[in-house]
């Protein structure tokens, strides 16, 4: 009687060949959900982009948020609003044309767009805005 101890080579490829891919597979999904979910100011700005989309969409007129270079704070509706994490915004193009005061000017309109714009702030991280959704991802 021979015992066969153990699994051949070409049964261990196998199995790893379907476990490399499925990693392959999802690994993609999972980080990227994974990093957006942790980022606190891009789920902020996404938050004032779509308040500001319904409220162009209500009024019939463009919404702006005002950002300001050199500071973290922005300002929507009369509010001004500190930027989570205490960044600070250090460069911003909109439409790609870089600023040209320290007040940045971004609208969203009534037809549910926004203005592309990029924001980089102090900590190395970029903000890019994604107009016909009307919300930003990291760049």
């Amino acid at each position: 009687m021979v015992y066969k101890q153990g699994f051949t080579f070409i049964e261990l490829l196998i199995v790893m060949l379907i476990i490399s891919l499925g990693l392959f597979i999802l690994t993609p999904k999972l980080t990227k959900n994974f990093i957006e979910r942790q980022d606190n100011t891009v789920s902020q700005l996404n938050r004032i982009l779509h308040e500001a989309a319904e409220s162009a969409k209500k009024y019939r007129e463009p919404a702006e948020i005002t950002f300001i270079l050199g500071s973290s704070n922005f300002i929507y509706q009369n509010n001004r609003i500190q930027l989570q994490n205490g960044l600070i915004l250090e460069e911003a193009y909109v439409n790609e044309y870089p600023a040209r005061s320290l007040e940045v000017v971004v609208r969203a309109y009534p037809d549910g767009i926004c203005d592309y714009f990029s924001l980089r702030f102090s900590n190395g991280k970029k903000i890019i805005s994604m107009p016909l959704l009307c919300k930003v991802k990291l760049g």
